[in-house]
């Protein structure tokens, strides 16, 4: 797609691409959201442009508003940056933005490991972005336009159901798809112009509609006769498809039909469009009685394959709970430094605590009051940071970390990438070239009860303060920090 639509441009600044693929035709209609919502992060300011692109965080991300009215239009951000200390010219900055934009520049701060500029998607905790936070967002705006929606029944109680029904995520997918108008029937086709006939091929049925494919079709409806559902005249099947998943969802439990026997209809629809299928594009007309048998079966089947990994994942929870009742493995006489974050949303700043330990004796504690962070997640890679910072000043070079927060501990040690928490993750980067022995290892909650109380105990103050010593400090509670 690259070489055909964007080989010299960036997706989501090209233009109507000339005779495109279908595939490419949804891509590029559906960036308008991905230019609403995400916000460019600078690392060495190379792939920005100033006045251009979404840097500037706001609300909503916009480009840098420039003092006068002519201005360079191929100027980066990387102009704006001294790169040999990857800090900010400000004297260039004041002359070409405007002064509202200048404060908010030079808070952001330039990669010192020059890693290239990025996104970030606001509405995620990682700034990565999801198919499902953009689903929501769609239907969200969709919600808000209709000012005045058109009173109808309502498909999203069936959908939410096929989510929860005990089959394969394939064939809750299919179902999903099928509630949805997405199954591309001969009808969908003609509507969509894709097609020029709108018949059954099957059984030359004028209209082959969803409904029609998975109830009305007369190998379908031998299907469902032939299999264990009741099948009571006028009620199932009938002509409405959500009427039809309805009963198999709730009305047939409600005439007394046995779970067992309702469990393999997924299946059923699942292998009666594989038969559909196989017609058109083998020329091979699977029986009814055939297409039920290899429903049930395949329903038996995945039933009985449920039993063992249930089995296995009480086992392997057992040991797990037993390695997090144990401590981090430690060497003799190590090293180590236990940091934790205190964070809520009604207070407007965040608690740091850090305890060094040299063997079983504490050599120092740190409690910071400080500026309030976006999540608890960057509040305890602030911690981890500082105390990294803080003992390095003491003049200790090998010191094993240890947080009680596992999220952090993956982004430190790069089992995951949250584009939101780059700058934070580079700090500590950065701050471990310092150390000759550096490592972080996970402890559990009830461990590290001691960094736990100094953070909280910095938050409850109401002037931001930084203290570090081989004691704690007169006004704190000796009591709450007891061996």
């Amino acid at each position: 797609m690259k070489g055909r639509y964007y080989r010299h441009s960036n997706p989501l600044n090209v233009g109507k691409a000339n005779n495109p693929s279908y595939g490419w035709t949804s891509l590029w209609t559906a960036r308008s959201v991905l230019q609403a919502e995400l916000v460019r992060t600078i690392g060495d300011g190379a792939d920005t442009r100033v006045w251009e692109d979404c840097w500037i965080p706001e609300d909503k991300a916009r480009p840098a508003i420039p003092l006068g009215p002519n201005v360079d239009r191929d100027l980066h951000v990387h102009h704006l940056i001294v790169h040999e200390t990857m800090c900010w010219n400000e004297p260039l900055i004041r002359e070409l933005v405007a002064p509202e934009d200048v404060t908010k520049i030079t808070a952001l701060s330039p990669s010192r490991l020059r890693r290239k500029d990025g996104y970030v998607w606001k509405h995620t905790k990682s700034g990565a972005y999801t198919v499902r936070s953009g689903y929501e967002l769609v239907n969200k705006k969709r919600r808000e336009i209709q000012a005045q929606p058109v009173e109808e029944p309502s498909t999203t109680s069936l959908k939410k159901e096929i989510w929860s029904l005990k089959t394969t995520r394939k064939i809750k997918h299919f179902l999903w798809q099928s509630l949805s108008g997405f199954v591309t029937s001969a009808s969908k086709l003609y509507e969509r112009h894709c097609a020029t006939d709108k018949t059954c091929t099957r059984c030359g049925a004028e209209d082959e509609t969803i409904n029609h494919i998975l109830f009305e079709c007369p190998p379908a409806r031998q299907c469902w006769a032939l299999s264990d559902i009741p099948n009571p005249p006028g009620l199932f099947p009938c002509m409405a498809l959500f009427s039809n998943i309805d009963h198999l969802l709730w009305r047939a439990k409600e005439h007394g039909v046995p779970k067992e026997i309702l469990e393999p209809f997924p299946w059923i629809l699942w292998f009666l469009w594989k038969s559909r299928n196989n017609f058109i594009f083998n020329g091979i007309d699977t029986p009814p009685h055939e297409t039920l048998q290899l429903a049930t079966a395949e329903a038996q089947s995945w039933k009985v394959a449920q039993i063992t990994p249930v089995i296995a994942m009480e086992i392997d929870g057992d040991e797990n709970s037993e390695e997090r009742e144990e401590e981090p493995t430690r060497e003799i006489g190590a090293i180590r430094c236990q940091v934790d974050a205190s964070w809520t949303h009604k207070d407007k700043t965040t608690g740091l605590g850090f305890v060094l330990w040299e063997g079983d004796q504490r050599a120092l504690v740190g409690l910071r009051n400080g500026l309030m962070t976006a999540s608890p997640l960057h509040a305890e890679a602030q911690a981890l940071s500082w105390a990294m910072k803080m003992i390095r000043q003491k003049g200790f070079r090998s010191v094993q970390f240890e947080t009680d927060c596992a999220q952090l501990l993956k982004l430190v040690q790069k089992l995951e990438e949250w584009p939101s928490m780059v700058k934070e993750v580079e700090d500590i980067e950065l701050s471990s070239y310092n150390f000759d022995l550096f490592s972080t290892l996970y402890t559990p909650r009830g461990k590290n009860q001691i960094a736990d109380c100094l953070a909280k105990a910095a938050r409850a103050r109401c002037d931001t303060f930084s203290h570090v010593s081989d004691d704690t400090p007169v006004w704190f509670s000796i009591a709450s920090i007891a061996e």
